[in-house]
């Protein structure tokens, strides 16, 4: 049986779950591969040490909980070429997919997106490209999403086809219009009118949190100058209605006054009929 007042470690992980409790601080050494002395600093202090693991200490006779609140922040790794504690980041293309099969230390993502380390910071802070990356801070080696979710932060712009479903989600207009080789301006317009003259895709910067996978989309349907077959000499000619009026010789009110009060009818010598639009 412990001894009451013998102190007990317990070991959450990033997540704030208890992963282990131990009265050896030689237990939590092999698991976190630490120093006895950041052990006890941490359990002082109670800074977060190996990858975001919190150490608390309790009495053998409290009930230790099975999770704690823990603060967000981006947990640190011992990197094997130097020993040294550094944050680990992770790279996706502009469709959200991760480009890359683990996290990277910063010297490792630096070579692998061919940047500056001040773009890979700057693009985690201002949500910059990174060489048409997106780039974000790993908070685990081992459990990260493989692909970002069209809601996170760094997605401005939305894709929808004639249906309404969610094509493709992109960081901003600019880059939309590189991907997709679809006019800047047709693009903002869309987003600004919240109608869509582009005849397949529709855009929109405003999304709902719930069913945004599939919304009401609203596309301007290209004008159709009104047709008609006009027939002289047994001759049958498909043209405009503008047209028709130069070459039967009269005006455009009076031709479209007589084909909307009949789809086919004889005038100045020539038939006139209605075209299906």
């Amino acid at each position: 049986m412990k001894n009451d007042r013998e102190a007990i470690v317990a070991i959450y992980n990033a997540e704030g779950e208890l992963i282990l409790e131990s009265n050896s601080h030689k237990d939590i050494k092999d698991l976190l591969d630490v120093s006895y002395s950041t052990i006890s600093s941490s359990i002082k202090e109670g800074y977060k040490i190996a990858g975001g693991h919190t150490l608390l200490s309790f009495q053998a006779k409290d009930k230790i909980p099975l999770t704690i609140e823990v603060e967000k922040t981006y947990p640190k790794f011992r990197n094997p070429k130097n020993s040294r504690m550094s944050r680990m980041y992770l790279a996706y293309s502009l469709e959200g997919i991760l480009t890359h099969d683990k996290p990277l230390f910063l010297n490792e993502m630096i070579d692998y997106l061919g940047v500056h380390k001040d773009t890979i910071l700057d693009g985690i802070v201002k949500n910059h490209l990174c060489n048409f990356h997106i780039v974000r801070v790993a908070r685990s080696q081992e459990l990260f999403p493989k692909k970002l979710s069209p809601l996170a932060k760094e997605f401005k712009l939305f894709q929808y086809d004639r249906a309404g479903k969610l094509v493709a989600y992109y960081t901003a207009m600019s880059v939309a219009s590189r991907v997709t080789g679809i006019d800047y301006d047709t693009i903002r317009n869309c987003t600004i009118k919240a109608i869509s003259t582009h005849p397949q895709f529709y855009f929109t910067t405003q999304i709902s949190l719930s069913n945004y996978k599939k919304i009401t989309v609203r596309f301007k349907e290209k004008y159709q100058a009104p047709q008609v077959f006009v027939s002289c000499d047994g001759s049958r000619e498909l043209m405009s209605l503008n047209k028709a009026t130069s070459y039967i010789g009269t005006s455009y009110p009076t031709l479209k006054r007589k084909i909307e009060e009949s789809p086919r009818f004889i005038f100045k010598g020539f038939l006139i009929e209605q075209a299906t639009q």
